[in-house]
């Protein structure tokens, strides 16, 4: 009895590490850095490891997201964001997408009548326009990479509204195109808590910074509308909320 337990412990002793042991190593957080993977595994054909190179395994940040930004649809403005980390401690963010009826300004400032009154709405048709919006963003945090946490980032935008008012004269409805365009050059700054186990986020927001504007509008209505046309630099701030879907 005692030979045989001696031979089995022997045996054991020479036998290799358990099948399925596994290996990982990841160089950083950075997705263009390789990894190898050593897996032991027991076959017919003998052990031998076998070593494998592929991608880092992202496991504490998330590297892709498309967001949207509800409140927009005030300001006639329905941008797709777009964000992607391109190194541990920076993003680019793009949006692109269609203007439409700005519903705050049309309020605000033309008194809701090309929206509202049922003999203004006859003389004008609005057309889409475009909004797109660029970010480099710095996440400078040590404990977490892009694109999650506390983040600045510079931003160029640009917004274009269009319409055309059409003046009665007798003979013909003579339509009169009218635009308003904004450019915007501003500081950012926000946080997002972006999770790779989780598909949806929040990202809470604020900025400031210089808005350059061309506008064109109307004084007066039907053949007494006089046209005129401005532009000026203002600064401005704003803020908002997005929502985000893990990619």
């Amino acid at each position: 009895m005692r030979i045989f337990l001696l031979t089995a412990l022997l045996f054991l002793a020479s036998f290799p590490q358990a099948a399925g042991q596994t290996v990982l190593h990841t160089a950083g957080d950075s997705s263009d850095v390789k990894s190898k993977v050593k897996v032991r595994v027991i076959n017919p054909h003998g052990k031998k490891p076998i070593d494998y190179t592929g991608v880092a395994i992202h496991t504490d940040s998330v590297q892709m997201a498309i967001k949207i930004n509800p409140l927009n649809a005030l300001r006639g403005d329905f941008p797709a964001y777009f964000e992607w980390r391109v190194s541990d401690p920076f993003s680019v963010e793009v949006a692109l997408g269609a203007t439409y009826i700005d519903y705050m300004y049309e309020l605000v400032n033309n008194g809701g009548q090309y929206i509202l009154d049922a003999n203004e709405r006859r003389n004008v048709k609005f057309y889409s326009g475009f909004t797109g919006r660029f970010q480099l963003r710095w996440y400078p945090s040590n404990s977490e990479t892009a694109i999650t946490g506390f983040y600045i980032a510079p931003e160029f935008a640009r917004r274009t509204y269009r319409m055309d008012y059409y003046v009665n004269t007798g003979l013909i409805r003579e339509p009169h195109p009218i635009h308003r365009n904004y450019t915007d050059f501003r500081l950012q700054i926000g946080w997002q808590n972006a999770d790779p186990y989780e598909n949806v986020f929040l990202e809470w927001f604020a900025s400031a910074g210089i808005r350059f504007q061309q506008t064109d509008w109307i004084e007066g209505s039907g053949t007494e509308a006089v046209f005129k046309s401005d532009s000026w630099a203002s600064f401005v701030v704003g803020g908002g909320l997005k929502i985000g879907f893990t990619l």
